[in-house]
């Protein structure tokens, strides 16, 4: 690709290089998207399990502190 920036003007471009400079660039283009998605996925499934935890300790200590300071009523 720079190859292809820094060439002189007037001078031909060999559309088979050119082709396949495309092709390399896209495909670059496409394994990092993938693998950003990958990234992505993964913290999404992170911060759930995460969120879910601390509501689940959080729950607990609601029922431990009803359960300590529950009173009778007669």
């Amino acid at each position: 690709m720079r190859n292809m920036m820094t060439q002189k003007a007037g001078k031909p471009i060999d559309p088979r290089e050119h082709a396949e400079t495309l092709k390399n660039s896209f495909q670059r283009a496409v394994d990092h998207a993938q693998h950003v998605s990958s990234l992505l996925s993964k913290s999404g499934k992170e911060i759930h399990a995460n969120l879910h935890e601390r509501l689940e300790e959080g729950k607990e200590e609601v029922k431990a502190h009803m359960t300590k300071h529950q009173t009778t009523h007669h």
